[in-house]
């Protein structure tokens, strides 16, 4: 790591509060039996990694690398941000994923890394590439993931804001009969958002797939359901 880089990493580790780090373990899911258990935390808020990242000079790629690898969660969502910030290149960011989406280490994380770069991909690229990250991160059992499943799935909700629903769908069938729960939510989320688009597609699926749902999925798809409605899909 340059020098440079290491003096303002330093400084981002400075701002450290081992009270909140602790304090925010059951929110973060720390328990014994999660998948993030050995995540470390630092303590240090989403507006205070915004307000760095604002305020910091340009990092070499092989910093934001490392960065993305870290043990701590805190410095992996930098990473993501530094990333789009700073080498908004399609190519780039779809070898980040690809590489190091099975890193992110916990469900903050991705929810902050997919969107951020999805939103350039679409701006520089459009629709097949996003589709073909999203794809590669689920389809390949040699590489399977849990983190770059949901990486995927999380995607696809700026997919739909595009209005690129079909898509979308494909994904949430294609992650049903997980048993994660990591995965199960942000399935619902999607379909939420579908309906919010297309309640003809929403029905049509939730129609074809009630069987399979999990009843987390269910209750998030349903969220903004008439009962009339969510008894159709019990």
């Amino acid at each position: 790591m340059k020098e440079e880089d290491q003096l303002f990493i330093n400084k981002f580790l400075d701002k450290a509060n081992p009270k909140i780090a602790k304090s925010n373990q059951r929110f973060f899911k720390q328990s014994e039996d999660s998948p993030s258990k050995n995540d470390l935390l630092l303590g240090i808020s989403m507006p205070t990694i915004k307000d760095y990242v604002k305020n910091s000079p340009q990092f070499d790629l092989d910093t934001i690398v490392q960065l993305a690898q870290s043990e701590y969660n805190e410095a992996r969502v930098l990473a993501w941000a530094l990333l789009v910030r700073d080498y908004p290149d399609s190519a780039i960011i779809k070898s980040f994923i690809l590489k190091l989406s099975p890193l992110c280490g916990n469900w903050n994380v991705v929810d902050f890394a997919a969107p951020v770069t999805t939103k350039v991909i679409l701006k520089n690229d459009g629709l097949s590439l996003a589709r073909m990250i999203g794809y590669s991160l689920i389809r390949d059992n040699a590489r399977f993931n849990l983190w770059s499943h949901r990486f995927a799935i999380v995607m696809s909700l700026q997919l739909i804001y595009d209005n690129h629903l079909n898509y979308a769908i494909d994904i949430v069938e294609r992650s049903l009969d997980s048993d994660e729960d990591l995965i199960r939510k942000p399935c619902g989320w999607v379909l939420r958002e579908v309906r919010k688009k297309n309640v003809e597609l929403f029905n049509l699926f939730m129609k074809e797939n009630k069987h399979r749902m999990s009843s987390i999925t269910k209750s998030y798809a349903l969220e903004h359901c008439t009962q009339e409605e969510k008894n159709m899909f019990k």
